[in-house]
C-alpha cells in the first residue's frame, strides 16, 4: 500500500495515477477538503495524519508543501517505510528526456524558455513539476519526448535518485528561510540538483557560481561556454541572439535567456531554433506582466516575485521616482532592508500589506519615501487616487509568499489584475 501525503496539485495527480493503475493507496491531508475529487479504489483520511495510516504501507509519496522533517514522515522512516517526493516517484515512471531547472529566481521563466526552444525544434516538450502539470500527470505520456522540470528546494529535498539528463542551476540567493534551517542548508539543496544527473548528464550553471561539479557555464568572461555580452549571446563564437531582437527588459531576463540557450545547445538543438524561440518569447503571467488599464497608470503584476532578490530585479525595470511598490504577504525572513537604496531611486511610495506588512515597514523605517502599512490589495487600490499620478507605475512585487491571504501567487496576481480591471471599468 502507498500513502499519498498532501492532497494539493501534486498529491491529486499521484492519487489519480494510483487509482488508474489499481494500486492500493490511502490519501491523507491535514485539511478536510470537502470539494476535492475522490478517485475510485483509494481510501481517504482527511483532517489529520494518524500514524495508524502507516500500518501495512510500503511507501509514502510526499507533496512538496509537506516539510521533510514532518513527524508523520519521521515515523515512516522509523518503521523502515520508503519516503519519496511526488516528483521522484513520477520521474521513475515517466519516459523521455528530463531537464531539471532550479534557482532562487528565474526558474519558471527559464523552464518555459527551454520548453519553447524544444518545441521550436520540433521536439515535443512539456513543462512540469513546480510549474505546469504535476509530473505524475505525465506517467504514460507518449505525446512528449522531453520534460522540463522546474524544481524548488521543496521538491529537491525529497529527491535522491538520478533521473535528469540535464540540470540547470541559475543562481542562489536567500529564500524560503522560513522552511530551511539556514541559508547554507538552502544553498546545498539547490546544488543537490546536480546529484540527480544520470551518467553522462549535463550540468549548466552561471560563471562564477561554485556548482560543485564540472558544468557548462554562461557569463561575461571569455572562459564561459556561452558568452553573455551586453548586446549579444555567443556560443563557440557563433551569434545566438541579438539583444535588440529579444523582447524582455532587464539584465536578469538576458541572463535567463543565456541559461536557456546554453541548456538547449548542450542538448544539440540547432542555433536557429534557439534564436527563433527566444525572439518570440513574451514572458510569463504574474512575472513582470504588464496589465493594460487606460486610466493613465501603468500596472505590473509580479506576484511570482516572492523573495527580496526578485524585487530587486523588478525595480531595475521601472521608471525612477515614478513607481508605487506593493510589498508583503507571508514573510519568508527576507532582508527587506537591502531594498532601501533601490526604493529611494525608483519609488514615490511603498505599500506594505498582509501578515508581513508591519515587519517590512519596520525594516524600511527612515527610507526617503512614504511607506504605508495597509491590510490588503483592496486598501492599496483605494489609496491610489491620492498616491499615484498619470504616467506612474504601480508594481506588485511582494517579496513574500501569498499564503496569508491567498491560496497561491497565481490567485494573488489574478486579484491584482481584477482590481486593475475595476479601475478600467470606472
Amino acid at each position: 500500500m502507498i500513502v499519498v501525503m498532501g492532497y494539493g496539485r501534486s498529491g491529486r495527480a499521484a492519487a489519480a495515477q494510483l487509482s488508474r493503475m489499481g494500486v492500493p493507496a490511502v490519501v491523507t491531508d491535514r485539511r478536510e477538503l470537502p470539494d476535492a475529487p475522490r478517485y475510485p479504489g483509494l481510501r481517504y483520511a482527511l483532517g489529520d495524519h494518524p500514524e495508524s495510516l502507516l500500518d501495512g504501507a510500503s511507501m509514502v509519496v510526499v507533496s512538496p508543501g509537506i516539510p521533510w522533517d514532518h513527524p508523520f514522515l519521521e515515523a515512516a522512516r522509523t518503521r523502515g517505510i520508503a519516503v519519496t517526493s511526488e516528483v521522484e516517484w513520477a520521474g521513475q515512471q515517466v519516459k523521455g528526456i528530463k531537464i531539471g531547472v532550479t534557482g532562487s529566481n528565474g526558474k519558471s521563466t527559464v523552464t518555459r524558455m527551454v520548453r519553447d526552444i524544444l518545441m521550436q525544434a520540433d521536439l515535443p516538450a512539456a513543462e512540469t513539476a513546480n510549474t505546469g502539470d504535476a509530473l505524475s500527470n505525465h506517467i504514460g505520456d507518449d505525446a512528449h519526448t522531453h520534460f522540463v522540470l522546474e524544481l524548488s528546494t521543496f521538491q529537491l529535498e525529497g529527491m535522491q535518485l538520478p533521473l535528469l539528463n540535464a540540470a540547470v542551476l541559475l543562481n542562489i540567493t536567500p529564500d524560503h528561510l522560513d522552511r530551511h534551517p539556514s541559508f547554507e542548508a538552502y544553498a546545498a539543496l539547490k546544488r543537490h540538483v546536480f546529484d540527480l544527473l544520470l551518467p553522462g548528464g549535463t550540468a549548466v550553471a552561471p560563471q562564477g557560481l561554485d556548482a560543485g561539479v564540472p558544468a557548462l557555464t554562461f557569463g561575461p568572461g571569455p572562459g564561459a561556454d556561452l558568452v553573455v555580452e551586453p548586446a549579444r549571446l555567443l556560443y563557440r563564437r557563433v551569434m545566438v541572439l541579438d539583444r535588440s531582437a529579444f523582447p524582455l527588459p532587464g539584465d536578469h531576463n538576458w541572463s535567463n535567456a543565456a541559461a536557456a540557450a546554453l541548456t538547449a545547445l548542450a542538448l544539440k538543438v540547432p542555433v536557429d531554433a534557439v534564436r527563433a524561440a527566444l525572439e518570440a518569447f513574451r514572458g510569463l503571467e504574474h512575472r513582470m506582466e504588464a496589465v493594460p488599464c487606460g486610466d493613465g497608470l501603468h500596472y505590473n503584476n509580479d506576484s511570482k516575485g516572492t523573495n527580496v532578490d526578485s524585487v530587486l530585479a523588478a525595480l531595475t525595470g521601472v521608471p525612477a521616482g515614478r513607481t508605487v511598490l506593493i510589498l508583503g504577504g507571508r514573510d519568508k525572513h527576507g532582508a527587506f532592508g537591502t531594498l532601501r537604496d533601490p526604493i529611494e531611486r525608483t519609488c514615490k511610495a511603498v505599500f506594505c500589506i498582509g501578515e508581513a506588512g508591519p515587519a517590512i515597514a519596520g525594516q524600511l523605517k527612515g527610507v526617503a519615501v512614504p511607506v504605508k502599512v495597509v491590510a490588503d490589495l483592496e486598501a492599496v487600490f483605494a489609496a491610489l487616487p491620492k498616491t499615484a499620478a498619470a504616467g506612474d507605475t504601480v508594481l506588485l512585487s511582494p517579496g513574500c509568499a501569498s499564503f496569508d491571504q491567498y491560496a497561491n501567487y497565481e490567485e494573488r496576481g489574478r486579484h491584482f489584475k481584477a482590481l486593475v480591471g475595476r479601475c478600467r471599468a470606472n
